[in-house]
């Protein structure tokens, strides 16, 4: 037997990925919570200034601190060294003088309050009641009965922290972690500078930028040591400070506007939980699904002029669907029919992007004066031979999304198609089913449409490799009539149903 030939070495990108990720099991995952120390290792900024930009700069250790991303074309990220489109964005981070409650989980710091003793720590045999919420709906504020007196006074952030303290660190997690005094600062692109065109004015900042600036502010007025004399006389920054903090993570329970932080237009700020929930926020609103504007939804119904391959879609429709459109010298001329109609007759446009600057003009309210050049993105209405997709649900058969041509009609509200197609690729009829036209952008997309998904590519089925449509009505009358025993036929007449004739008069 030959020897057998020695190993290859592995190489070394193998090699990297073994020593880094070795191959192990998963046991069990744990939960915890983010303590202010998780919060500053996981920050890549300490915000010291409330300031924000200086000559167009962002402040280093500022509210807009490139460490956090950057939300300008100008200038690069400090931490990943990336541009404005590709810079993921970095948390930062506040660190705070005085201590403040998580304002997640007020009501689990009232119960640890509640059950451990507040001079050893130690758990109590039962709940106590010395502790108790200032207001019950909003529990911003803690009291503390005296036991002897039975008098209440205001228990602060740094007593309970304190007393937290002393809670054995051998329980699942701790209570300290429900006590931050190093506050997240979310990255840049989640609360971008907005700048006002051709102006060097900005807009109105973003509330969450207002409120870490409110944070950083009223830090400061806090002293750095803080004694029990002090506390007294800036127990109203000490407040501001915790409402703020808790006005930025959520907004107040109920109908409390006592404590509710409000912008300079009077109008209360929109806190991070808001822009998370309901049907209007981030998950629901932009995750799970979100709203564009590249696509329509109609009824069909038949129409024996429309070709297999085709589809007719309404004029109503065409002009709301809009096809960007770049300029260049071989479609300058069809650019400029667009832009002299702009949006008021048909085909038209709706918005331009300059190709140098990035700017957006709508048309509507585009003022004289701006001419269309090479580069510029101009955003036309549909017009005959665009593709899009059609599709109808449910999506069981494979042709269920197939690209069709446009047909743009004068008249109607419905999306017409060949009846050879609609029940055979898409399993409908015209009783009353709806489907739905997407409208690809980019130029790949539209030739994948046009080329890879086209209904001209299903008319042998995939299953039984025999013709997927078929002949239907006025098709199937007609050869039935044409092919009857007592109809004379000619030569010249067959040629003429076979395709096109080169003598007219001939048939």
């Amino acid at each position: 037997m030959p020897p057998m030939p020695p190993l290859k070495p592995a190489s070394t990108a193998a090699t990297a990925y073994s020593t880094c990720y070795p191959e192990t099991e998963v046991s069990r995952v744990s939960f915890h919570l983010m303590s202010g120390d998780d919060h500053a290792k996981a920050s890549n900024c300490t915000i010291v200034s409330k300031d924000l930009f200086s000559n167009d700069r962002p402040i280093d250790q500022g509210i807009y601190s490139l460490s956090m991303g950057t939300t300008s074309y100008s200038f690069r990220c400090k931490t990943c060294q990336n541009m404005r489109d590709r810079c993921p964005g970095h948390f930062g981070a506040v660190q705070l003088r005085y201590p403040v409650v998580n304002a997640l989980f007020r009501g689990e710091v009232l119960r640890w309050l509640r059950r451990v003793c507040h001079g050893c720590g130690a758990a109590l045999g039962k709940t106590s009641s010395s502790a108790k919420a200032a207001y019950p709906k909003e529990p911003i504020f803690l009291l503390r009965r005296d036991a002897a007196t039975g008098e209440e006074r205001r228990l602060f952030n740094d007593e309970i922290e304190r007393i937290f303290d002393r809670v054995d660190s051998q329980v699942s997690y701790h209570p300290s972690a429900l006590l931050l005094r190093t506050v997240p600062a979310v990255p840049n692109n989640a609360r971008p500078d907005v700048r006002k065109l051709k102006s060097s004015t900005r807009s109105n900042n973003n509330d969450t930028t207002t409120f870490i600036k409110n944070v950083v502010s009223t830090n400061e007025m806090v002293p750095l040591l803080l004694t029990e004399e002090d506390k007294a006389a800036h127990e109203p920054a000490l407040n501001l400070l915790e409402i703020t903090h808790s006005n930025m993570v959520r907004d107040p329970a109920g109908t409390a506007t006592s404590s509710r932080i409000v912008g300079s237009n009077g109008q209360a700020l929109t806190s991070l939980g808001a822009r998370l929930r309901g049907k209007e926020g981030r998950i629901r609103g932009n995750l799970e699904g979100k709203r564009f504007q590249h696509g329509a939804r109609s009824v069909i119904c038949g129409d024996n002029n429309i070709d297999i391959d085709e589809v007719g879609i309404p004029i109503s429709v065409a002009k709301v669907l809009q096809v960007p459109m770049v300029v260049r010298e071989y479609n300058i001329d069809e650019a400029m029919t667009y832009f002299s109609n702009k949006s008021c007759a048909y085909p038209g446009c709706s918005k331009l992007v300059k190709g140098d600057t990035g700017a957006t003009y709508h048309i509507a309210s585009m003022k004289d004066g701006i001419a269309l050049e090479f580069g510029d993105t101009l955003y036309r209405d549909l017009v005959d031979g665009d593709e899009v997709a059609m599709n109808r649900a449910p999506s069981l058969l494979y042709s269920a999304i197939s690209g069709h041509r446009v047909r743009v009609l004068g008249n109607g509200d419905t999306f017409r198609l060949s009846v050879n197609v609609a029940d055979t690729l898409y399993g409908g009829d015209f009783d009353g089913d709806a489907m739905s036209a997407y409208l690809p952008h980019s130029i790949v997309a539209r030739n994948e449409c046009g080329l890879l998904s086209n209904l001209k590519r299903w008319f042998i089925s995939l299953k039984d490799r025999s013709p997927a449509m078929g002949v239907y009505h006025d098709n199937s009358i007609g050869m039935a009539e044409l092919t009857r025993s007592h109809v004379p036929s000619s030569r010249a007449r067959g040629a003429c149903c076979g395709g096109e004739p080169t003598n007219s008069r001939a048939c």
